[in-house]
């Protein structure tokens, strides 16, 4: 989906970190957490809200990307707990995108084939632009084709080829 961004949809933006517990990263995964580093940096100098999502007992999310949300003020920040792929599901997450005025989701995590999946799926239907790119989004399933995935990412969502873009396009 080809679509120019700019910074006016920085008061209508919010961050979606889903399911980067230790749990589900692989060595091959671990290469998005610099640049989601990156994203949560400029969610605190734009007062961007941040939305963790941690999937029931599987962990705390990584230890590298807890300390950068340590730096986003208290007010900015949000954490859900799911019990289903969706975070969507049986959570307040939709309750908080609406009280931020959220409209589009900077979405980040593991697993591209199930947990993001099912939550921009959700999003999109309940009418969220999407924005993500592929060096922001990781993991794919055993029976998921890895191309196949990215496609339907492309054709459903603001998608990306890298982080950089993204944030070029929305400090313009």
């Amino acid at each position: 989906m080809d679509v120019n961004l700019n910074k006016s949809i920085l008061p209508n933006l919010a961050l979606v970190l889903i399911d980067m517990q230790d749990s589900f990263i692989h060595i091959e995964e671990r290469k998005i957490i610099p640049n989601q580093i990156a994203i949560l940096r400029f969610c605190k100098r734009n007062h961007v809200p941040v939305v963790i999502v941690e999937y029931i007992a599987e962990g705390r999310t990584v230890p590298r990307l807890l300390r950068e949300t340590q730096k986003i003020p208290s007010d900015s920040l949000y954490k859900i707990i799911k019990e289903y792929d969706s975070a969507f599901v049986k959570t307040k997450l939709e309750e908080i995108l609406e009280s931020l005025s959220a409209q589009y989701l900077l979405i980040t995590g593991v697993k591209a084939c199930a947990c993001v999946h099912q939550t921009v799926s959700d999003a999109v239907a309940k009418g969220f632009k999407i924005i993500t790119a592929s060096d922001l989004i990781a993991g794919y399933c055993n029976n998921c084709s890895p191309k196949r995935e990215e496609s339907w990412y492309k054709s459903t969502v603001i998608y990306f080829d890298n982080h950089k873009q993204i944030l070029r396009q929305v400090t313009s």
